[in-house]
């Protein structure tokens, strides 16, 4: 039940750009794969200009490494200063065995 109160609390969220990308990890995590795609969809279509990080957190969320890396990659073209979390923010987890995610750490200059 802890999911579906989380639920019910982000839909409260008024900014789009914080409440989609979390509602797309919650409905993921409760099965619902076509929601999660339609709202990652419609973050992505409204906000991958500025919330490249989000994109790619949900991406990671869901396994898909290579899709995520994409998004990571377009974040360190942004030169996106959210990066600096890459190493202890807990949405890159289910990267840290991928030699990609190693390279991206040595670009960004931050310790393995």
């Amino acid at each position: 039940m802890p999911k579906r109160r989380a639920l019910a609390e982000v839909e409260r969220e008024a900014d789009e750009s914080e409440r989609l990308p979390v509602i797309a990890r919650i409905y993921w995590t409760l099965g619902r794969r076509n929601d999660a795609d339609v709202m990652l969809r419609q973050f992505e279509s409204k906000f991958a200009d500025v919330q490249t990080l989000p994109i790619a957190g949900n991406y990671a969320w869901r396994g898909d490494s290579d899709v995520a890396f994409v998004w990571l990659e377009r974040a360190y073209t942004r030169r996106d200063r959210d990066l600096v979390s890459l190493k202890i923010d807990w949405r890159w987890t289910s990267l840290h065995g991928d030699p990609r995610y190693k390279a991206l750490l040595r670009k960004l200059k931050v310790p393995e």
